[in-house]
C-alpha cells in the first residue's frame, strides 16, 4: 500500500480523485481476496474504475452488482459497492473511508469475510445501505456509525459481531434493522429505541439482549416485524395502548417472558404470524386472540393454567400453523376445529 494524500490542493483536480478512488478499489479487491472472488467484475482491469460493475436483472428490477458509480465514467464516483454471494474472504480495509459519496454498501452472503468493521464511516453522509449479512464479521459496531445521518437499511445478521447498539441509537433515519444471529448484548428498554421513529422492521433475534420487552414496540406508529426471538428477556408482555394496525409478524419465543398474554394484544389488528412458545407465560388463553385475522399461532411449552383445550380456537379460521404442546392444556380436540380447513399444520405433543 501507499499513503493516500490528504491534503485538499493534491486531491483538487478529477484526475487525482480518480486515483485515489481507483486505489481505494485496488486495495478493496486484495483486502477481500479478489484473485479468488466468484466473478471478477471487471476489477483491476484496464476499463475505468466506474465499468466494474455487471447489470443484472430480475423481473423488472435492474441491479448494478460490483462498483458502480454516478457522473459518467470521466468525473463519476463510486456510489455504490454491491458484490453479494462472490466468494469474498479476507477484511474489510480502512481505505473504504475514501468512498465519501457510497450510497450502498453491500457484501451479503459471502461466508468468509473475517475481521471487525473499520471505523471508516465518518465521511459517507449519503449511505443508507449497509448489508453484510452471513459472514464471519467480529467485534462490535464502529464509532463512526454515528455519522451515518441517512442510514435505512442496516443488516449485519449472521456474523459474530458483539458489544451494543449505543453507535446506531440516534439513527432517526433508520427503517430496517437485521442484526439477528450475533452475539449483541445489553439490556433492552423503551430508551433504547426513543430515536428509531421511522422504524419498519426490526430482528434482534438470537442475541443475547437482556431486559424487558420495550413497550414502546408494540404501539410503534410504524413497526410492520418485530423479531426477538432466543434472547434472555424477563418479564411480562406489555400491554398494547391503543390500536395498532400496522405489525404483522411478532415472535417472542424461547425468552424467559412471564406472567398472562396482555387482553389489549386484541389492538393488534393486522397480526398474522403471533410466537410467544417456549417462555414461562401463565393464566388463561385470552379468547380475545380470536379476535386476530392469525394465520399462524404458536403458544407451546408454557405454564398457562390448566385448562381444556379452548374451544374458541377453532373460530380462528385464517390459521395454517397451530402449536399447543406442553401448555397445561388437557381433554379432547374441540369439536370447532373441524371449521379449520386451512391447517395443515396442528401440534398438540
Amino acid at each position: 500500500r501507499v499513503p493516500i494524500p490528504s491534503n485538499p490542493e493534491d486531491l483538487g483536480t478529477t484526475k487525482a480523485r480518480k486515483f485515489v478512488q481507483r486505489y481505494a478499489l485496488a486495495t478493496f479487491y486484495y483486502a477481500t481476496e479478489g484473485d479468488s472472488w466468484f466473478y471478477p467484475f471487471s476489477f483491476l482491469s484496464g476499463k475505468d474504475e466506474c465499468e466494474w460493475y455487471e447489470i443484472h436483472t430480475e423481473g423488472e428490477e435492474v441491479y448494478f452488482w460490483g462498483a458502480h458509480c454516478e457522473g459518467g465514467t470521466d468525473e463519476g464516483t463510486v456510489s455504490q459497492i454491491w458484490l453479494p454471494n462472490n466468494d469474498m474472504a479476507g477484511t474489510i480495509p480502512q481505505e473504504l473511508e475514501q468512498f465519501t459519496n457510497l450510497r450502498v454498501f453491500a457484501l451479503e452472503y459471502n461466508l468468509n469475510i473475517t475481521g471487525t468493521l473499520p471505523d471508516a464511516f465518518h465521511s459517507m453522509p449519503d449511505l443508507s445501505v449497509i448489508v453484510l449479512s452471513n459472514n464471519m464479521i467480529e467485534g462490535k459496531i464502529p464509532s463512526s456509525f454515528k455519522k451515518l445521518s441517512n442510514l435505512e437499511f442496516l443488516a449485519l445478521d449472521d456474523n459474530q459481531m458483539e458489544g451494543n447498539l449505543d453507535h446506531i441509537k440516534n439513527t432517526d433515519t433508520i427503517k430496517y434493522v437485521y442484526l439477528e444471529d450475533n452475539f449483541f448484548a445489553e439490556p433492552l428498554s423503551d430508551s433504547t429505541f426513543a430515536g428509531w421513529k421511522k422504524l419498519h422492521q426490526l430482528d434482534l433475534s438470537d442475541n443475547e439482549f437482556r431486559g424487558t420487552v420495550p413497550a414502546s414496540l408494540l404501539n410503534h406508529a410504524h413497526l410492520t416485524v418485530l423479531d426477538l426471538h432466543d434472547n434472555d428477556l424477563t418479564g411480562p408482555i406489555p400491554e398494547v395502548s391503543d390500536k395498532q394496525d400496522r405489525l404483522t409478524y411478532l415472535a417472542l419465543h424461547k425468552n424467559s417472558l412471564s406472567g398472562p398474554i396482555p387482553s389489549t394484544i386484541k389492538h393488534l389488528t393486522a397480526l398474522t404470524d403471533l410466537d410467544l412458545s417456549h417462555n414461562q407465560l401463565t393464566g388463561d388463553l385470552q379468547e380475545n386472540l380470536k379476535h386476530l385475522d392469525l394465520v399462524y399461532l404458536f403458544l407451546g411449552e408454557n405454564q398457562f393454567d390448566a385448562n381444556p383445550v379452548p374451544a374458541f380456537i377453532g373460530e380462528m379460521t385464517s390459521l395454517t400453523e397451530l402449536s399447543l404442546k406442553k401448555c397445561n392444556l388437557h381433554g379432547s380436540i374441540p369439536d370447532s376445529f373441524g371449521a379449520l380447513s386451512d391447517l395443515f399444520l396442528l401440534d398438540l405433543d
